[in-house]
């Protein structure tokens, strides 16, 4: 009977966790400007990027809302795109 006891103990415990999801479920999911800076990592590296190039990458990873990457979307991705 005790072994039941434990195992029911264990079974219980191992069941809940704390650990939040591997998917980002906290609002702060900015996919286009993950887009916009895996687009514009390459292009930026080159030699003789553009400063707009460099802008989209940089920011979209660091300084832009969501928002403001929806925005440059249609720009950043034209400059990228031609730079490759």
């Amino acid at each position: 009977m005790r072994y039941i006891i434990i195992a029911a103990l264990l079974g219980a415990t191992a069941c809940s966790s704390t650990v939040p999801p591997a998917s980002s479920d906290h609002g702060d999911s900015k996919p286009v400007c993950e887009e916009l800076g895996k687009i514009c990592h390459e292009p930026d590296h080159a030699d003789g990027a553009s400063s707009l190039v460099h802008d989209c990458h940089v920011n979209a990873h660091t300084k832009w809302s969501e928002e403001t990457c929806v925005a440059r979307r249609d720009e950043c991705l034209a400059a990228c795109k031609s730079a490759h």
